[in-house]
């Protein structure tokens, strides 16, 4: 027996002391990347082998672990012979003859350079589990007792490699639980995906070191999204490019962590791990992907970007147990990832049921059909962030719009508006970057208007349905509105006829003064709108200007149509058909603003009109206007007392009374109203601005030039 293995009187004895002492050897460590090496070694020192080595199977291919002896490089892979007696759970020795072709051809060349002519193999047997194999080259040939020695010592091995796989496991559960419980508890309060991946990179850098982390989410089409580097970069997220998506697809496709192509620098600051840019050389850094899965649906991929030397590294220097911390992460990350979809999603869908319902107010607050277009029109494309929106009427008539329009875009607007009409039911197109909706805005069988609107492509289906519903929410609210505006307007419409034809019956007493409120009603309204009041005072003002005279219905014929003087007694009569007409407007619940500028319709800026004698910005504005308009219409307009003066000459007297009768401000204003109201009418008009001989209400004759317009307003 060569001196290498035991010698002693009694071998038995010999052979159990050395398989004792390489037990011992082999089976102290507990690393499964150890327990090989030292196995491999024991074999060698201890049993008398010139080489061994220790293989694994993984399925049905052999894996070389641990190596210890002579010999030079090991063969690719164990001969087929060998396998199948391994596989069988027996122990056998083979000459070099017996090792067939191919890789045998190696394991021949590698006897030959040891000057051995037979190789053993010893299979790794756990219960009924076939673990590997134990090759031996030994000195010279083994006899039947070192053979079942060897056996011995391959079934301690195999229980050792058991034992050290055993607690590996047990410490990658431990430390996937503590990962686990580290991330559910510090990531639980994340609500948003670009807290999360801060949140994932303090803990990854916590554990590991330098590391560079990315959380990147999967929409339900399956689109990977990234953060967008431009502004708005506060969280928003794009569509993946074509490159980003080849280069993350094997983690995406992959239930287990994998090890990606290191992207380029621009790539990596694009997905996120931008901490790696700072590694010049992209040698020095690996980057590992694991999808993030709920059940069977991905959603999401986490990337860990690592320096290639993890010997600094604070968690471990073994590549494997990188990528069982990865393995850890994912569950609890996928975990936190869809609880941050979810609320993303529910405070979206709060947030713009919130604005909607302020949408819907406004539209509701809505006083004239271009109101209600314009709320709608501008409130959806803030609030869902639409490029475009436009508001069609039943002829494809544009009524208002919001955004930009494409080339050939208003084209395509009407055929989809068009088609929306016809169906009288919701359209939708998809464009090459946006989503193009057409919704109609119904009541009954009526179709008032087709709201138009574009989406950008990026939008999800979910977030996409969410929208379509609450925005037909919105165009059913908006219809309802149209039908209140309609039916306003109807009412409102019936009443100023109503009141016209009362007006009319009462002007009909004067044969002088027919259509005298229409006209001064239009000139008011025209200065009103030039002054700045809004639609409800411009209402109020043209119903004051049209009943202004109402009071007049209880002043006696024979002294509102008197061609001659008017005593002072007819007088006071004929002034007090502005509290008259008060009286009259103001128990009607709808006229009740209308009332006092009835009344104040003769008060003078200087404060000496009638009937209370207030002045200046006491008066109501819209008592100022009708003041002015009444004057002027009735300088220039036959009176029972006297003949329509020149329009030049009603200039010169408003102009001259104005900041003593008149408010200067609506003077002013009116001046430009009666210039486009001639020129309208075409009235041509003479320069002489001298009038005739007038014969006021008193019965009084004064010089045309002199006159003043009080008595003429008065009796207006």
């Amino acid at each position: 027996m060569p001196s290498g293995r035991p010698t002693s009187d009694r071998p038995g004895d010999a052979l159990l002391r050395a398989v004792s002492r390489a037990t011992n050897a082999a089976t102290t460590a507990l690393d499964p990347a150890v327990v090989p090496g030292n196995a491999a070694d024991a074999m060698v020192r201890f049993l008398g082998a010139r080489r061994a080595d220790v293989w694994r199977f993984d399925g049905r291919r052999p894996v070389h672990l641990a190596s210890s002896g002579i010999g030079g490089a090991t063969p690719a892979s164990l001969p087929a012979n060998l396998i199948r007696i391994a596989r069988g759970g027996l122990a056998q020795s083979i000459h070099a003859n017996e090792l067939g072709n191919g890789v045998g051809i190696e394991w021949r060349r590698m006897l030959f350079t040891m000057d051995a002519t037979e190789v053993s193999v010893h299979a790794l047997v756990v219960g009924e589990r076939v673990l590997g194999a134990i090759t031996v080259v030994p000195e010279g040939s083994p006899d039947e007792h070192e053979l079942e020695a060897m056996t011995i010592y391959a079934q301690q091995v195999a229980a050792a490699l058991e034992k050290a796989d055993l607690h590996r496991a047990a410490q990658d559960a431990a430390m996937s639980m503590r990962v686990q419980n580290r991330v559910l508890s510090e990531l639980t309060d994340e609500r948003d995906v670009p807290s999360l991946r801060a949140a994932v990179e303090q803990l990854v850098c916590d554990m590991v070191g330098d590391a560079a982390v990315a959380v990147l989410p999967v929409d339900s089409t399956g689109r990977l999204v990234v953060p967008m580097l431009t502004p708005p970069s506060d969280g928003t997220l794009r569509v993946a490019t074509e490159p980003e998506v080849d280069l993350v697809a094997p983690a995406l496709e992959a239930r287990e962590p994998v090890r990606l192509t290191r992207p380029a620098l621009r790539m990596c600051a694009q997905l996120g791990l931008s901490a790696l840019a700072g590694h010049e050389d992209i040698n020095d850094t690996a980057v590992w992907g694991v999808s993030l899965r709920v059940g069977e649906r991905c959603t999401g991929v986490l990337l860990v970007g690592l320096p290639i030397d993890l010997d600094k590294c604070a968690f471990t220097d073994d590549e494997t147990r990188v990528m069982e911390l990865i393995r850890a992460l994912a569950p609890a990350v996928s975990v936190a990832l869809e609880n941050a979809q979810l609320f993303a999603r529910e405070h979206v869908r709060a947030s713009r049921l919130a604005a909607a319902n302020t949408l819907a107010r406004t539209v509701t607050g809505s006083q004239t059909r271009d109101d209600l277009y314009n709320a709608v029109v501008l409130g959806i494309g803030a609030l869902f962030g639409y490029t475009r929106s436009a508001m069609y009427d039943a002829e494809l008539k544009t009524l208002t719009h919001a955004g930009t329009v494409p080339a050939r875009g208003h084209d395509r607007e009407r055929s989809l508006v068009s088609t929306a009409l016809h169906r009288r039911r919701a359209s939708r197109v998809e464009r090459h970057d946006r989503t193009c909706h057409a919704i109609p805005l119904i009541s009954g069988e009526r179709i008032h208007t087709v709201l138009y609107v574009e989406q950008p492509d990026t939008v999800t289906p979910e977030q996409e349905t969410d929208d379509l519903a609450l925005l037909g929410s919105v165009c059913e609210h908006a219809a309802a509105c149209l039908v209140a505006i309609d039916a306003t307007d109807n009412i409102e419409r019936n009443y100023k006829d109503t009141i016209q034809a009362l007006v009319h019956a009462l002007e009909a007493r004067d044969q002088y003064t027919a259509d005298h409120s229409d006209v001064v009603a239009e000139w008011a309204l025209e200065a009103g709108k030039r002054l700045g009041m809004d639609e409800d005072q411009l209402r109020d003002l043209e119903l004051g200007a049209i009943l202004h005279d109402i009071g007049k219905v209880a002043i006696p014929d024979d002294i509102l149509n008197k061609p001659g003087r008017l005593t002072e007694e007819e007088f006071e009569v004929m002034k007090s058909h502005t509290i008259v007409g008060e009286r009259i407007l103001k128990p009607i619940g709808f006229l009740k603003n209308v009332a006092p500028i009835v009344r104040h319709e003769h008060e003078r800026w200087d404060g000496r009109g009638y009937p209370d004698g207030i002045s200046g910005e006491q008066i109501p504005l819209a008592s100022r206007i009708i003041f002015v308009c009444d004057a002027y219409h009735a300088i220039t307009s036959d009176r029972p007392y006297r003949a329509g003066q020149p329009h030049a000459f009603a200039r010169r007297i408003l102009t001259e009374n104005a900041g003593t009768q008149f408010d200067p401000a609506v003077v002013a204003v009116f001046m430009d109203v009666i210039d486009h109201y001639c020129i309208e009418n075409d009235i041509v008009e003479a320069h002489d601005d001298q009038g005739v001989e007038i014969v006021n209400p008193l019965g009084a004759k004064v010089d045309a030039a002199a006159a003043s317009v009080d008595e003429d307003a008065a009796a207006a």
